[in-house]
């Protein structure tokens, strides 16, 4: 950086200058910071469901816009220095230690014209300054419906209907590392500046190399009856027992067994159940989300495990190898017996019945095409007799 000396002075001059930056770009766009304690003080995403209820809510825009700035102090990994006298030449000279010391953080929260939002940048204030990225695929695919004119409707983070499925799926696989990078990049050379008075500015020396951090993949099953629902996630998670052992777990990765990395857990969410199971720091759960869809998803947070790269340009792989482990872990629960989630019997479904006239209608064959299996009648639209 142009600097002789390597000692706590010199490092605190970026820090102030970081600092003054942000400040500026605050005054100048009239953009809040919130000092996190203050404020709520929650965690585990705290930080962003307060950003979303107060100002994400509210915004309707396809453009760039800061919704606030929340800083917060958080232990993270640094360097402190240490003045040492030598012992042949008796001269003193600084050295660096690594460290790990709370530091000022900058949540930057933020609306993205290409990634929708809510997203985040998060800034640490003390050299060598790491940082890291946020952003939601639903979101993304939420502001190109909207620019689309495309119809959908969701519960939570789940889309449970839309007009145009496919494209849903086309908006997913258009998520890839460069798209992100370019996103990254935009704003960081917005925000990370270093204050010299009439102008801000970044040495070159000092760049950012991007890396994954973790990557999650769902794929959500909707159900039109809530109670079906419910009766076959109980029987999911029966015949899920078992799943999580070292050799079943590896397939659905298509990696080797790791017998000391792998493990089952169970936990409630939103007073559902939910299963786990961890491999090699990966993991792939299933839950009853909003009672009438079951949710798969898998986590990566260690690609290097599972023959990832790190590097954010490769993250179209991530989305692949998720979508494996998902429909692997789906078709080994596709085989749960129908008698087990009825209480009468399952002949029920095979046997004809009696309508509002009394015509004995057969029962469906579902083998046949759908046009195949109705005829008109004067009395209304029944199914067809069985060959």
């Amino acid at each position: 950086m142009g600097f002789v000396k390597r000692s706590n002075g010199v490092m605190r001059i970026f820090t102030d200058q970081l600092n003054s930056h942000i400040s500026k770009q605050a005054n100048k766009f009239d953009i809040p910071i919130l000092w996190w304690p203050s404020v709520h003080g929650g965690k585990n995403g705290a930080k962003l469901d307060y950003v979303q209820k107060r100002f994400a809510s509210k915004y309707n825009q396809f453009k760039n816009h800061v919704f606030c700035i929340i800083t917060d102090k958080e232990p993270v990994f640094t360097f402190a220095s240490r003045e040492l006298t030598s012992n042949k030449t008796k001269k003193t000279f600084h050295r660096l230690y690594k460290c790990r010391k709370p530091v000022r953080h900058y949540y930057i929260y933020f609306f993205d014209a290409v990634l929708g939002g809510p997203c985040y940048l998060k800034i640490s204030s003390y050299i060598p300054f790491p940082c890291e990225f946020y952003f939601n695929g639903h979101n993304y695919i939420k502001l190109h419906f909207d620019k689309r004119g495309i119809s959908y409707r969701t519960k939570d983070n789940a889309f449970v209907h839309v007009s145009e499925p496919d494209t849903l799926q086309k908006l997913a696989q258009q998520i890839h590392g460069r798209l992100i990078q370019n996103r990254i990049n935009y704003w960081m050379n917005r925000f990370f500046k270093f204050d010299k008075g009439k102008y801000s500015t970044r040495p070159k020396t000092l760049q950012h190399q991007w890396y994954a951090s973790q990557v999650e993949v769902c794929s959500n099953t909707i159900f039109k009856s809530p109670r079906f629902c419910t009766s076959l996630f109980e029987r999911i998670l029966d015949k899920s027992s078992r799943f999580g052992l070292p050799d079943s777990i590896a397939k659905v990765f298509s990696r080797r067994p790791a017998r000391s990395n792998s493990r089952t857990s169970w936990r409630l969410y939103d007073n559902n159940g939910c299963i786990k199971h961890w491999f090699r720091g990966n993991s792939v759960k299933q839950y009853n989300k909003t009672g009438y869809l079951i949710r798969t998803e898998t986590t990566i947070n260690n690609p290097k495990s599972l023959g990832l790269k790190k590097p954010v340009l490769y993250l179209q792989a991530y989305l692949w190898k998720g979508l494996d482990a998902n429909n692997k872990f789906l078709n080994c629960c596709a085989d749960v017996d129908l008698s087990s989630l009825c209480e009468i019997e399952p002949d029920m479904f095979s046997k004809p019945v009696l309508d509002h006239l009394n015509h004995k209608v057969p029962a469906p064959d579902l083998r046949k095409d759908i046009h195949d299996k109705y005829v008109k009648r004067e009395d209304g639209v029944f199914p067809a007799p069985s060959q």
